[in-house]
């Protein structure tokens, strides 16, 4: 069931990162799913668009302060 709150979950490349995100999404929360490498979150985004949902995509890299 949605809250109506906006989930933040970093590491959604892959892994326990990206499963969380699909899941938040599916139960039909909004997400915002950060990534270091753009170019890597684009199987997730391609995902939730497929299925239609609530999941915007970021890049943030500590190791980049134009990311931050």
């Amino acid at each position: 069931m949605a809250t109506g709150r906006v989930m933040l979950i970093t590491g959604c490349s892959s892994g326990f990162g990206q499963a969380a995100a699909l899941h938040c999404a599916r139960a039909g929360e909004r997400v915002f799913a950060s990534v270091r490498d753009l170019a890597h979150g684009a199987g997730l985004l391609a995902l939730a668009g497929a299925e239609g949902l609530a999941l915007g995509l970021g890049g943030l890299g500590l190791a980049d302060a134009a990311s931050c």
